[in-house]
């Protein structure tokens, strides 16, 4: 099934490049601020070049947008062309990484027809890997072991927190 083999690949490329991330944190960075206060780092172009080509490999005709990738580039936010496509962040939480605390991950999603088909969050600090594919439900899985299903309570106890190292824009910093 199309669904289970681009999960599959997309937890490989995660959790290999949670590994690389692990390996190489404590390195030189090369860290710069980058457009609209985000750190930017040797490791965010290296981890997304393992990614995406970890995953044109295996789907050579996929289209991608990948946070490195898409910055530099000619296209508007929030006007994607292509019914089908990977959105790949895989260093998210540089700052996090850059000061040596935990709060960083690996994600992953396919979008097909506007819809989150295939969705994978690795965090390499506490080898957890979270996933979910359309329609099958979200999943957990640390350290190795057994994956466990995620269920959601009807009603949130609490309203949510929103982490981050920089004030979200649009929607989200409208919430906030």
């Amino acid at each position: 099934n199309d669904g289970n083999a681009r999960l599959w690949a997309a937890r490989a490329a995660a959790e290999s490049a949670g590994a690389a991330l692990l390996a190489v944190r404590g390195a030189d960075t090369g860290a710069r601020e980058g457009t609209q206060g985000q750190l930017k780092t040797a490791v965010d172009q290296a981890a997304e070049g393992w990614v995406v080509g970890y995953l044109r490999a295996l789907f050579p005709d996929d289209a991608i947008v990948s946070e490195e990738a898409f910055e530099g580039s000619e296209i508007p936010p929030g006007h994607i062309v292509h019914e089908r496509f990977w959105t790949i962040d895989a260093l998210d939480g540089t700052r996090s990484f850059v000061g040596g605390f935990a709060g960083f991950c690996v994600q992953l999603a396919y979008i097909v027809d506007g819809r989150v088909a295939v969705a994978v969050v690795h965090e390499p600090v506490r080898q957890a890997t979270y996933w979910a594919v359309a329609g099958g439900g979200a999943f957990l899985e640390i350290a190795g072991g057994i994956g466990r299903r995620l269920r959601c309570a009807a009603a949130a106890a609490a309203p949510p927190v929103f982490v981050d190292s920089t004030r979200p824009q649009g929607v989200v910093g409208e919430i906030m």
